[in-house]
């Protein structure tokens, strides 16, 4: 646990912990980030597929923090034109292009860390390189591993957020300092928590999906 954001409400402080906690550790105990002040992830390029959700919203704000090149993965417009105000370098459009096929005409990047699973995953290895890293909240990235890549030296890992109050209490306050964004996409009813559950399935979803138990 950790003290609410004064400035902010009740729901946009719903909407920190789960997002915030698990890019703070996908970025800092995961994929190799030693800190804000780290000079060897100076520089780095990170790529995060899905970066307009709850998730990547605050994956590419703290990256950018550190000092990162981040290059992201969207699908509309307007998520585009949010996550070029958060700090990313690149863009990449899902419905123009594929990261398979990106990856043909780019430079591979360091860390690739994904929020989608599925085909998005599997294509995700064409994009880092070797000794870099690919990480999922979704399912084992080696799972989706083409025969092509194994045995190569990436290092894949799947986890899942562990609770911890003091990174709770940072990601807060950077929040009441008005140095983060936190982002709501919509608050429901609890008795309209099935509609809530289809936006957030959607994929479309900027943002945190937030369910109101009172008031």
């Amino acid at each position: 646990m950790a003290p609410k954001p004064q400035k902010l409400s009740w729901a946009e402080a719903a909407s920190i912990p789960v997002s915030a906690l698990t890019a703070w550790q996908a970025l800092f105990e995961h994929a190799g980030v030693r800190g804000f002040d780290d000079p060897e992830s100076k520089g780095k390029r990170i790529l995060i597929i899905a970066a307009a959700g709850s998730v990547g919203i605050w994956l590419v704000q703290l990256a950018k923090m550190a000092g990162l090149e981040v290059i992201a993965q969207v699908g509309r417009p307007e998520n585009e034109t949010l996550i070029k105000e958060l700090g990313t370098t690149k863009v990449i459009n899902y419905k123009t292009l594929g990261l398979q096929e990106w990856a043909t005409t780019h430079d591979r990047v360091d860390i690739v860390f994904d929020l989608l699973g599925g085909k998005t995953l599997e294509e995700a290895w064409y994009c880092v390189k070797d000794n870099g890293s690919i990480i999922s909240i979704v399912e084992p990235p080696e799972a989706k591993m083409p025969e092509r890549f194994k045995g190569t030296a990436v290092r894949s890992e799947f986890f899942i957020l562990s609770p911890n109050s003091e990174q709770l209490a940072e990601m807060s306050k950077f929040a009441n300092e008005g140095r983060r964004v936190t982002m709501v996409d919509s608050i429901w009813r609890f008795e309209d928590y099935e509609e809530a559950f289809a936006r957030m399935r959607s994929g479309h979803a900027r943002g945190k999906v937030v369910v109101q138990i009172c008031g």
